[in-house]
């Protein structure tokens, strides 16, 4: 019987020490794969044109096409490469769309956009700005921007631009 308890102590020993081994193993890769920065690729094409373009339509795509060069703008800033922890934040809100000439519109955005640090917020970036585009058919075209943090603004090619080779 003493034997038994022996054997079983020290299969239980054996089964705790393998756990602690395997455990800590997989914490230090974890945090030497966490060091790594992650390269991130920018979107290199625009959103699709609406095919109805309305001031519904037209703010909407305003939308969508400004949040694309803003994260491409912001992973720029950073070389292309993120920490694990870190994620690209874009929101744009139309705040006015005026038709100005059949099928132009005047679209207005306020955004906000930065980097989110998920394990350190007070080491997050955040910054506000103001952009209006005019929006037709066949062009999207930036008429204006206040505040905007960066220097240079990324471009996008248009799904029409790349099958045309242009």
């Amino acid at each position: 019987m003493r034997t038994t308890a022996v054997i079983v102590t020290v299969y239980v020993v054996a089964v705790v020490l393998v756990g602690l081994v395997l455990g800590a193993s997989m914490v230090l890769d974890g945090d030497a794969s966490a060091a790594d920065p992650v390269h991130v690729e920018r979107v290199p094409v625009a959103p699709e044109r609406p095919a109805d373009l309305n001031a519904t339509s037209a703010a909407d795509y305003g939308i969508e096409y400004e949040e694309t060069r803003l994260y491409n703008d912001v992973i720029a800033s950073h070389n292309h490469t993120l920490d694990f922890d870190e994620s690209v934040r874009t929101q744009c809100t139309a705040t006015s769309v005026s038709e100005t000439v059949a099928d132009r519109f005047s679209v207005r955005l306020e955004c906000r956009g930065g980097l989110e640090v998920t394990d350190a917020p007070a080491e997050s970036e955040a910054f506000t700005y103001t952009v209006t585009y005019r929006i037709t058919e066949t062009e999207t075209n930036q008429t204006g921007i206040r505040n905007y943090p960066f220097g240079e603004r990324d471009t996008l090619e248009t799904v029409r631009s790349r099958t045309l080779g242009h």
